[in-house]
C-alpha cells in the first residue's frame, strides 16, 4: 500500500497567517524551495514581473548581503 501525503496550502505568502509559517517552517528546504518557487513561477506567468526564479532569488540574496555586510 503507498503511503499518500496530505498536501497543505500556504492560505497567502503576502500575508501568511502563524499556521502557514509554522507548516512552511516544518517542510524540509527541498519543499520550502519548491513551494517559492511555484508562486514565484505564478507570478512570473501573471504577467506582472519578467523576471525568473533565479533572479529573483539572486537580487533578494544580493540585498540581504548588503543590509548584512553594512552593520
Amino acid at each position: 500500500m503507498t503511503e499518500q501525503k496530505t498536501v497543505r496550502k500556504i492560505s497567502s505568502f503576502a500575508a501568511p497567517t502563524e499556521d502557514d509559517l509554522a507548516y512552511f517552517e516544518s517542510l524540509p528546504p527541498s519543499e520550502q524551495h519548491a513551494l517559492l518557487r511555484a508562486e514565484l513561477d505564478k507570478g512570473v506567468a501573471s504577467g506582472l514581473s519578467s523576471k525568473t526564479f533565479d533572479e529573483i532569488v539572486a537580487e533578494a540574496r544580493a540585498k540581504f548581503a548588503a543590509r548584512h555586510s553594512n552593520g
